[in-house]
């Protein structure tokens, strides 16, 4: 069958590129159990190395939260690795800080006020210092701080 002068002629492998773009699912990666095992192992690996960095803070005195300056707790994130000091820095996308009290709590000596995780642990100590820097602690019930300040129209 002869092609009309304005139809372009197409190769085998240029047509074999086209179908793999409109039919993808034909060519996708199948996965074995044995893939699906290996990535359960892994996952598993991982989640027990993330737990096993865990800096429980704790409440050095009994007490209300007055104030938590939120400037020194991003500070004390940073240096568990969670942000950069130089643009050439790594950052540890599991480093952290997950807060167990709110400013208002009536908190007890030795009770869990946050929960630092890093893949680095000697960076702990220092971190836990900068958080407890950021606490400002009352022995009285600090004022219940309205929830709306104001509306704007």
């Amino acid at each position: 069958m002869a092609k009309e002068s304005g139809e372009k002629t197409v190769c085998a492998a240029e047509k074999r590129e086209r179908d793999e773009l409109l039919h993808p699912q034909d060519y996708r990666m199948h996965l074995k159990k044995r893939d699906f095992a290996i990535m359960g192992v892994l996952t598993l690996v991982y989640g027990a190395v993330a737990f096993y960095h865990l800096g429980a803070t704790k409440a050095p005195q009994t007490g209300y939260i007055h104030h938590m300056d939120a400037q020194k707790i991003g500070e004390s994130s940073a240096i568990l690795g969670a942000g950069r000091k130089t643009k050439d820095d790594a950052i540890d996308f599991a480093a952290g800080i997950v807060l167990k009290e709110k400013t208002g709590a009536k908190v007890e000596q030795g009770q869990t006020l946050a929960v630092l995780h890093t893949n680095r642990p000697e960076t702990i100590a220092d971190a836990e210092r900068v958080f407890l820097e950021a606490i400002r602690w009352g022995t009285d019930a600090p004022e219940a701080q309205p929830l709306i300040y104001g509306i704007v129209k």
